[in-house]
């Protein structure tokens, strides 16, 4: 079992380059949530998960209810950072 599997694809016309593909492996599915991967790197960079929207409704769209609260308790909370931050300004 892998956390990631990378696939060859075929190049594009006219390159050379040989491109791949990244995809979740087994154990990833198994062992790793998709929304704390999606929280941590919109903490990094700084963005909402909707900056991230693909992977974003990939989660919301999944039948893992507990992935969906995850992220859902996510964007509350950065939602309520916002409100306390415009509160700070206003006051």
């Amino acid at each position: 079992m892998h956390y990631l599997d990378i696939n060859a694809l075929p190049p594009r016309e006219g390159d050379s380059a040989t491109r791949h593909e990244y995809r979740w492996g087994e154990r990833a599915e198994v062992e790793v949530r998709k929304s704390h991967v999606l929280s941590n790197i919109c903490m990094m960079y700084g963005v909402p998960p909707s900056y991230f929207n693909e992977q974003r409704s990939r989660i919301l769209e999944g039948e893992d209810e507990r992935d969906k609260a995850i992220l859902r308790d996510y964007e509350a909370s950065l939602e309520d950072s916002k409100e306390d931050e415009e509160d700070e300004e206003e006051g």
